[in-house]
């Protein structure tokens, strides 16, 4: 019977992704995918990234306005993504404990942008637990950028000049890359 047959096939698929699923996520102890680190990029690769126009503006989920102009001479972690994005969904813990490492500190500044509505986005951090800055921005932003797919993340130095740019998913809380961010942030405007 081909509806038989259909129904144990189907069967099969699913416990054998559990199977894998555990086998992959579960041993790790985090329930995390595997995510690769962040290359960094070498001293020459930063500078012809070019620089960051801070005119324009981001809303908070609570509709506050932020002026780009308001991050100048921060280390700017920014990264584009979406609620309904795999990838973005995978390597958002990672960043929260980022975040969570260095967002408190007056050196760094965390920009997680979306296009969503908060009504959408809202509920979703609050399942998650996450805490990071989120903000909404229109396509303006993701254009100066030139995003073409999610996720997308930059690091703009002190002086706003783009010097680190990943598309991809990767695991954000890797020490290398915690140590390029510091490094960056030792260094003037």
């Amino acid at each position: 019977n081909t509806l038989a047959i259909t129904a144990i096939t189907l069967i099969g698929l699913l416990a054998g992704g559990y199977i894998l699923y555990t086998l992959v996520f579960e041993q790790r102890g985090t329930g995390e995918p595997p995510l690769p680190p962040p290359r960094i990029p070498a001293a020459t690769e930063t500078s012809a990234a070019g620089t960051f126009d801070y005119s324009g503006s981001v809303a908070s989920l609570d509709g506050a306005e932020t002026a780009m102009a308001a991050l100048q001479g921060k280390v700017v972690f920014l990264n584009f993504w979406a609620s309904w994005c795999p990838p973005c969904i995978v390597e958002l813990p990672s960043i929260q404990r980022l975040h969570a490492a260095m967002g408190g500190s007056g050196d760094f500044a965390f920009l997680m942008v979306t296009t969503e509505s908060a009504g959408r986005i809202r509920p979703f951090l609050a399942e998650r637990g996450y805490d990071f800055p989120v903000y909404i921005a229109d396509n303006r932003l993701l254009n100066a950028f030139q995003v073409s797919a999610y996720p997308a993340t930059f690091v703009l130095d002190r002086s706003g000049r783009i010097v680190f740019k990943h598309m991809g998913a990767a695991k954000w809380d890797d020490a290398g890359f915690r140590a390029f961010l510091e490094q960056l942030a030792r260094n003037p405007a």
